[in-house]
């Protein structure tokens, strides 16, 4: 993960206003509003949560907001843009960190964030994200990264969805996928429920006997599986977990299982 501190030039260029992630493996962006940005404050689409009390912003509006601040694919000279600026095809990330993040729009710019020396309220944020998440008949089972698990009827998370077209379409879920850095569950690629709203979804519940071989099912994986996930070698599995990196839940002979939600967050 890539972290970078929106800041704006006319307010404070020491105070964090937002807080921009980019997941590489996904790839996806993710922004965090900070809590004391008003929304006069808050540049624009960002501004808009802010009204509403949000503070987590969707994927695809914080895309939106990363494409207002950079050159457009379809730029007339594009081949010569990204020639200049030492790119062999076009990159929305490394566009907008060649030009941190600036624009003619606003005073905004990004200022990459050292890791492990997060801010306190993005360190706070990341905690209550999405780890991993299984099924069990006809409810989704979401475990946070606090501990936490929620377990959440299939209508329930539908419903969460808004998505109109996957409540036409869907009668029961199809694909689930945790986005980037578990800020929200992606639905059939129709629709997303964030993190914050999937910690109020469903029950808080406990996991018996039956629904842990559920869990364990669908999200142990071999050393092979983790080392496809992290595009490695298996001899780099074993040498991360030599090194602490990586810790296995189980070793079986010449194998080590783990949790989905450990390896996939070393990937990202």
């Amino acid at each position: 993960m890539k972290a970078y501190a929106i800041r704006d030039r006319t307010i404070d260029r020491n105070r964090d206003l937002a807080w921009l992630l980019y997941y590489e493996k996904t790839p996806e962006f993710h922004i965090e509003i900070s809590s004391l940005t008003d929304e006069w404050e808050a540049p624009l689409i960002l501004s808009s949560y802010v009204k509403r009390g949000l503070y987590s912003v969707g994927t695809q509006d914080s895309l939106l907001w990363v494409r207002q601040r950079i050159v457009p694919p379809d730029r007339q000279n594009l081949g010569m843009i990204l020639k200049e600026n030492g790119l062999a095809e076009y990159d929305e990330y490394r566009l907008l960190a060649i030009a941190d993040g600036r624009c003619a729009q606003d005073e905004c710019y990004i200022a990459a964030l050292q890791q492990g020396r997060y801010p306190e309220e993005l360190q706070a944020r990341l905690r209550t994200k999405v780890r991993e998440i299984f099924r069990t008949q006809d409810s989704v089972w979401v475990l946070f990264r606090d501990g936490l698990v929620r377990k959440i009827p299939d209508r329930e998370l539908l419903e969460c969805a808004r998505s109109e077209r996957l409540r036409a379409c869907q009668e029961r879920l199809g694909t689930l996928r945790v986005c980037g850095g578990g800020h929200a569950l992606n639905v059939d690629d129709a629709g997303e429920v964030p993190a914050e709203q999937l910690r109020m979804a469903g029950r808080e519940a406990s996991m018996g006997a039956d629904v842990f071989r559920a869990y364990m099912r669908q999200n142990l994986l071999s050393t092979a599986e983790a080392a496809d996930i992290l595009c490695c070698s298996r001899q780099n599995i074993q040498d991360l977990v030599r090194r602490g990196r990586l810790v296995p839940v189980m070793e079986l002979g010449n194998t080590f299982l783990f949790t989905r939600g450990d390896i996939e967050e070393l990937s990202s």
